[in-house]
């Protein structure tokens, strides 16, 4: 009887790791123009944050970077949402604002802790200076991300049954 039981759960396994593998192929790109997920608020609209999640399918308890490339923007305070925020926390604490001169590598790789599966959802926003045609001249403005970094988090389950999928 233990045999079916755990052929059934190899199988339920690979149902899922296939499900899930698939869905990261159909999320829509991370590379949407930034001019269409801009706020009004911007100073620039050439001036936008570039988000992107290391990996994308992390196990719980185990630690993920999130990068964040800034674009025509300059000395950035950077503040980071999760969603939902009890799946995920900054490891090691990281205070709001990100302070591009306060951080160690000036708010371009931050780390999470995963703390429960699920689907976690990254976004960011900035506040710094960017250069304003009309006059010509750098002024103090916002950016936003051109778009969601996902993060998959899962069970422990994962390591059972990845052996099998890579067969």
């Amino acid at each position: 009887m233990s045999g079916i039981i755990r052929q059934s759960v190899i199988a339920l396994s690979i149902c899922v790791a296939a499900i899930l593998l698939g869905w990261q192929t159909i999320t829509p790109s991370q590379t949407i123009h930034a001019q269409e997920q801009i706020t009004n608020h911007s100073t620039n609209s050439n001036a936008y944050l570039e988000l992107s999640v290391e990996p994308h399918i992390a196990l719980k308890g185990s630690l993920v970077t999130l990068n964040i490339i800034y674009h025509h923007i300059g000395f950035p305070y950077t503040a980071i949402s999760i969603n939902p925020a009890e799946n995920a926390t900054f490891d090691p604490p990281l205070s709001m604002p990100c302070k591009y001169d306060e951080h160690p590598n000036g708010c371009r790789e931050i780390t999470f802790r995963t703390l429960s599966s699920g689907l976690v959802q990254f976004n960011a926003g900035a506040t710094g200076e960017v250069y304003d045609e009309s006059c010509h001249c750098f002024v103090w403005g916002t950016a936003q991300d051109n778009g969601t970094a996902n993060l998959i988090i899962a069970d422990t389950i994962w390591l059972e049954f990845i052996p099998f999928v890579q067969r």
